[in-house]
């Protein structure tokens, strides 16, 4: 079932606040993304979400850098313009959290992958007492249906692939596979040439999808961070913490 998207306020000042409605914490990744996976239908050129050139339609997500309610979960949807990073591929990253008991973590994401692929990866807690304690995370692929009981949180009527003659700029994405180097811009292969999957994809066979889960914490302690595993297929767009409710 898709869920409602209503846009709440003008973009958020991350840098003065996180919290929104008192027990939500709204988790400021820009520092951490490392891919860009959404393009506008003038540039397409400009995300490569799977490592072959293919992004999101910019035009049928949120506005870029605003709050966003997915039944009634706020999260901090990133920018959309060309040339600015939007998600973040598991790469090891290390999250801090300030010092409090939290009762559901909430992820925006999905996964990449020719194969099907799905994930569920572990994410270690940082409790404030030094010890650690693992929760897990899985997320489906864009292109198929949900594997991990997520629910829908957007689904785009088409994909993007680079116009004929469009180029890639190096460096912005963490893989660059299915392309060659010429200079210092990456050529797209022939990776989407094959007229019938171009006719596929006009067609609109392929929807790709961006998915909610949300992880319960169960965790009697405050924790102070979040640290995750490597995985190059695994990109979350937004994460949200909702603060535990007193007693």
């Amino acid at each position: 079932m898709e869920m409602k998207q209503t846009e709440t306020c003008p973009p958020l000042d991350l840098t003065k606040t996180l919290r929104y409605q008192r027990n939500y914490l709204l988790l400021d990744l820009r520092r951490h993304f490392n891919n860009d996976g959404i393009s506008y239908d003038e540039l397409k050129c400009d995300g490569d979400f799977d490592g072959r050139g293919a992004s999101f339609p910019a035009e049928e997500l949120p506005n870029s850098t605003h709050v966003i309610e997915m039944d009634r979960i706020p999260f901090y949807f990133p920018s959309k313009e060309n040339g600015i990073l939007n998600n973040m591929v598991l790469s090891g990253q290390t999250i801090a959290i300030p010092e409090n008991r939290y009762q559901c973590l909430y992820v925006l994401g999905c996964v990449d992958g020719q194969s099907g692929e799905v994930y569920e990866e572990e994410v270690t807690l940082s409790l404030s007492d030094g010890t650690y304690v693992p929760v897990y995370v899985g997320l489906s692929n864009w292109l198929l249906g949900a594997k991990y009981k997520e629910r829908l949180a957007f689904q785009c009527s088409h994909l993007h692939v680079p116009d004929p003659g469009q180029s890639v700029a190096p460096g912005r994405n963490t893989d660059s596979a299915g392309h060659y180097q010429k200079g210092d811009l990456f050529y797209l292969s022939n990776a989407w040439s094959d007229e019938g999957l171009q006719a596929k994809i006009q067609k609109g066979i392929w929807e790709p999808k961006i998915w909610l889960q949300s992880v319960p914490l169960g965790v009697s302690h405050n924790f102070i961070g979040l640290t995750f595993m490597d995985n190059l297929n695994f990109h979350i767009f937004a994460m949200t913490l909702e603060e535990a409710r007193m007693e």
